[in-house]
């Protein structure tokens, strides 16, 4: 196989690293190139004074396997560690409340932590344990407005089955810790499919919900070292000569021999029978734009929301709080700088040095411009939860623009669109965090799949006889199925 008769990957973070990781593994010849001058993405995990920082996703979901799965095979199994338990908590009117047992799917399955919660007033309380004689239905408006006629979005949704102020007080905070975005706007079938599907089989969401499948362990993992130790083992499975950082992408054109040119900021180009654009949307738009200016605007119409993190060290006599749990999130309406709150070191081991802990604070990225308000915000909004007293021994503060995808009403009907312009241009393909799943395992699924489909278009095109358009497998087509994880969620 020629050196043009290649994958090249754009894009280092985990979807790129685990798309040229599955390269290698298939023995296909790969380029993997990154922008910045590290490979990782979000994923970075820094440690400072015996105190593990994450700058990113600090675990994953457990019952999607794709992360598991790869850290296992890489060699990693043993330092896999379950994120602790013990509940999370709501920031309501000035005070934290914990979630009521029993929630799944944002939905309160059982009767009595229900009742006995202080998040909703009684009246909330009745109107949501009424939620198994609401009948079916949602979509008519809709389809008479004409915005989607098959999507709504979960604060419709959850309105409808559990009433305004439980969908304000327990799905809003919640959501927002998920997508970084308003319920309002939310889709629910891009989001959590699979509540649409319960109410359209069984009318009732709790009394579904309670014949679904259980699962038993924990539900997050990550590594006892930090998330970044996937990224370096990963780095180690991807030789240097196949990568290259920094190495910014300007353009993706078709060559005038076939297969694709891809053309670098600094000039030069480099060949390519497949490309697998593993960067956000709109990076992905300003690649593509000069060739294919519709399938441009498509990527572009995916929304994207910024993360802003204030990492807080103290010695543990100087805050007041039990820390019990693994955080709070907020709801839009309690107007704090706060998204949520992580207790890092109550939620997973080896955060903080004997005698200290670890606060992990998320803020609203348009409240702070610089780094000094961040942290002052962040202690203004924490000292009477959580009665911290001083200075913090440590401060860190985290900036991600545009670093969540926010899966907004008629997203699965964008990525379809999406997905039919990249049909119309073989051997082109594009994965990442804005179409299936914002969370560690769905990247790495739509990297694998990319890679996977990459490799079998690059193997037909090599084959006698076999046109250089062959269409594309579309196994690495952007398809959504299922809600994501979060890092923001505690």
């Amino acid at each position: 196989m020629t050196e043009g008769r290649r994958v090249v990957v754009v894009g280092g973070g985990i979807t790129g690293l685990a798309a040229a990781h599955g390269l290698v593994e298939a023995g296909v010849p790969a380029l993997l190139l990154e922008g910045s001058r590290r490979f990782g993405g979000v994923i970075a995990t820094e440690h400072e004074a015996g105190f593990l920082l994450e700058a990113g996703p600090d675990s994953f979901l457990a019952r999607k396997p794709w992360a598991e799965a790869l850290c296992r095979r890489v060699g990693l199994g043993d330092e896999l560690v379950a994120a602790g338990g013990g509940g999370a908590f709501v920031l309501s009117r000035g005070r934290l409340h914990p979630l009521p047992e029993g929630l799944t799917a944002m939905v309160p399955t059982r009767l009595g932590p229900l009742l006995r919660t202080g998040l909703l007033s009684p009246r909330a309380k009745l109107r949501a344990a009424l939620e198994p004689l609401v009948p079916r239905g949602g979509l008519a408006a809709r389809r008479r407005s004409g915005a989607d006629p098959g999507d709504e979005s979960l604060a419709s949704f959850f309105r409808r089955r559990l009433g305004d102020e439980a969908s304000r007080r327990l799905v809003e905070p919640l959501a927002r810790g998920i997508y970084g975005g308003s319920a309002e706007s939310l889709s629910l079938r891009a989001t959590f499919p699979r509540l649409g599907e319960i109410e359209r089989e069984r009318r009732s969401l709790v009394l579904g919900l309670l014949r679904e499948p259980r699962t038993g362990g924990a539900a997050f993992l990550s590594l006892r070292r930090g998330m970044g130790s996937l990224v370096e083992r990963l780095l180690e499975r991807v030789p240097p000569e196949l990568r290259r950082a920094p190495a910014p992408v300007a353009a993706v054109r078709p060559a005038a021999g076939g297969g694709w040119e891809v053309a670098l900021a600094a000039g030069g180009s480099v060949p390519a029978t497949a490309v697998v654009l593993a960067v956000p949307p709109r990076p992905a738009a300003a690649i593509v734009e000069p060739a294919h200016r519709e399938l441009a605007s498509a990527l572009r119409s995916i929304a994207a929301a910024g993360s802003l993190t204030v990492q807080l060290g103290y010695r543990r006599d100087r805050v007041r709080h039990a820390l019990r749990g693994t955080g709070f999130v907020v709801p839009a309406d309690e107007r704090s700088p706060l998204v949520a709150c992580t207790w890092a070191s109550s939620k997973l081991p080896a955060r903080a040095p004997a005698g200290s802990v670890l606060l992990r604070a998320f803020l609203d990225p348009a409240s702070a411009r610089d780094d000094d308000t961040a942290v002052e915000l962040a202690l203004d909004a924490l000292r009477p939860l959580l009665g911290l007293e001083g200075a913090p021994a440590l401060r860190r503060v985290h900036r991600w623009p545009a670093a969540i995808p926010r899966y907004e009403v008629g997203h699965l009907r964008r990525v379809a669109e999406i997905d039919r312009l990249l049909g119309a241009a073989p051997g082109l393909f594009a994965a990442g965090a804005a179409f299936r799943g914002v969370g560690v395992p769905d990247c790495i699924r739509e990297g694998e799949r990319a890679a996977a489909a990459a490799a079998a278009f690059v193997t037909r095109a090599g084959a006698p006889g076999s046109p250089s358009t062959a269409a594309a497998d579309d196994a690495g087509r952007a398809v959504p199925d299922g809600p994501p994880a979060a890092a923001p969620v505690p």
